[in-house]
C-alpha cells in the first residue's frame, strides 16, 4: 500500500526529499552563535557589540588618563621622583625623550630650590574627534611656604592603542602631551 502511494505521488515524495535535504544543508551551514555577556559596575552588555565595546574602551581611556594625572600631577618634594617615574610609564618613549625629559629637569631644579606640593584632580575630559586627542582640565592646588594657590591647567593629550602586556595592561600610551597655561 505504501509502495503504491509512493508510486502514485512521485512528485510529492521527490519534493519532500529535496526540501528535507535543503533544510539539512541550511542547518549545517549555520554556525551556532556564541554570546558572551559581561556584568560589572558599568552594567550588563554583550561583549562583541561594537557600541558597547567602544563605550567600555572610552571608560578605560578615561581611567587611564585619570591614573596618569594622579601620578604625574600629584607630588611633593619627598616623592616627586617616584610619582613622576610611575607617570612616565604611561608615556610613549618618543614623547618622554623628546619633550618630557626637559620638563622633568626643570621641575627637579625648581622643587630643589623652592620645595612645593602639587595636588591635582581632573575636572573635565573632552574627546576631540577631529584630532583624536583629549582636552583635559585639571584643577591644581600648589602649596609652597604655607601659601596655597589654585590654578587650572589645560592639557591636550593624544592616546594611542598599543599591545596589552603585564607592564601595560591598558594597551594604551600617551603619544602627545601639550600643556596650555
Amino acid at each position: 500500500m505504501l509502495k503504491y502511494w509512493i508510486l502514485q505521488n512521485k512528485e510529492l515524495v521527490f519534493m519532500t526529499i529535496v526540501s528535507f535535504m535543503f533544510f539539512v544543508l541550511l542547518l549545517s551551514e549555520k554556525k551556532p552563535e556564541v554570546v558572551v555577556i559581561a556584568v560589572d559596575k558599568y552594567g550588563t552588555r554583550i561583549l562583541g557589540n561594537k557600541k558597547a565595546d567602544q563605550d567600555l574602551r572610552d571608560i578605560e581611556i578615561t581611567q587611564f588618563i585619570d591614573e596618569f594625572v594622579g601620578y604625574y600631577f600629584n607630588f611633593d618634594e619627598t616623592n616627586y621622583k617616584d610619582r613622576i617615574s610611575f607617570g612616565i610609564g604611561y608615556l610613549s618613549q618618543d614623547l618622554w625623550e623628546n619633550q618630557e625629559v626637559s620638563q622633568f629637569e626643570a621641575l627637579d631644579k625648581e622643587i630643589m630650590t623652592n620645595p612645593f606640593k602639587e595636588k591635582s584632580r581632573i575636572s573635565k575630559i573632552e574627546y576631540l574627534e577631529e584630532s583624536d586627542k583629549f582636552k583635559i582640565d585639571i584643577i591644581s592646588e600648589l602649596t609652597s611656604n604655607k601659601i596655597t594657590k589654585n590654578k587650572t591647567v589645560k592639557l591636550n593629550i593624544g592616546v594611542k592603542s598599543i599591545e596589552r602586556s603585564k607592564k601595560n595592561p591598558w594597551g594604551l600610551e600617551i603619544n602627545a602631551l601639550q600643556r596650555i597655561y
